[in-house]
């Protein structure tokens, strides 16, 4: 198991000119991961996570604003591994996570899960002088938690985390290493996200994804 402390999703938030006010959380897991092979050319990976989270604000000036919040969730983890050729390996994979909810300025919000599915190959060329790894994903958020600064739904306060509603996120992504000579090392790689939001959507909730939808690097 372990213990965590982790910040509210994207930064900071601001809080009440004057207010007071600390936290904690805390998150023990236990896992286990199981891969078992069918063939000399075929795994099967199986895997569980158990967590439980613990996650308390204190307002000492204002207590009414204090609350706790405890969160337990099982995920799941499935992929198989191929190995049609030595040098290549074709993989898919699909699993489950999720963030816990808590409670900010005295406004309580809940868990965020996610499903994503992935699938991808590894290559080795050349006398592994050449590497060429691609994959594709998509992700489905449920509730997942964004920032509001509206008082009617932060219930009169300056801000505070709500469940957004639901989003997908699909893309994919290509790398090409190179070492033409010794000690020589050349790499490029090439991204694609594309994000995609439910209609009902809270309309407080300031939008999470800020991601490009091209990305290109060497």
């Amino acid at each position: 198991g372990s213990t965590t402390l982790s910040a509210a999703p994207g930064g900071v938030l601001p809080s009440a000119p004057g207010r007071i006010q600390d936290g904690s959380n805390t998150s023990i897991a236990e896992f286990s991961q199981f891969t078992g092979h069918l063939s000399d050319d075929l795994d099967l990976v199986l895997g569980l996570r158990h967590t439980y989270d613990d996650r308390a604000s204190r307002y000492p000036l204002t207590p009414a604003l204090s609350a706790e919040a405890i969160h337990q969730r099982t995920d799941w983890l499935a992929g198989v591994n191929y190995r049609p050729l030595d040098n290549l390996l074709v993989y898919a994979k699909a699993s489950s996570g999720y963030i816990s909810g808590g409670s900010y300025q005295g406004v309580t919000f809940g868990p965020e899960t996610i499903t994503q599915f992935e699938i991808g190959e590894k290559a080795d060329l050349f006398d592994k002088r050449l590497r060429f790894n691609t994959a594709a994903f998509w992700s489905d958020f449920r509730h997942y938690q964004a920032f509001s600064f509206s008082p009617v739904t932060c219930n009169g306060q300056v801000s505070c985390i709500v469940n957004a509603g639901a989003e997908r996120i699909w893309g994919g992504e290509a790398e090409l290493t190179a070492i033409p000579i010794e000690r020589v090392f050349l790499s490029a790689n090439l991204g694609l996200t594309r994000p995609s939001l439910d209609a009902n959507q809270n309309a407080t909730a300031v939008p999470t994804t800020f991601a490009p939808k091209w990305t290109l690097g060497l």
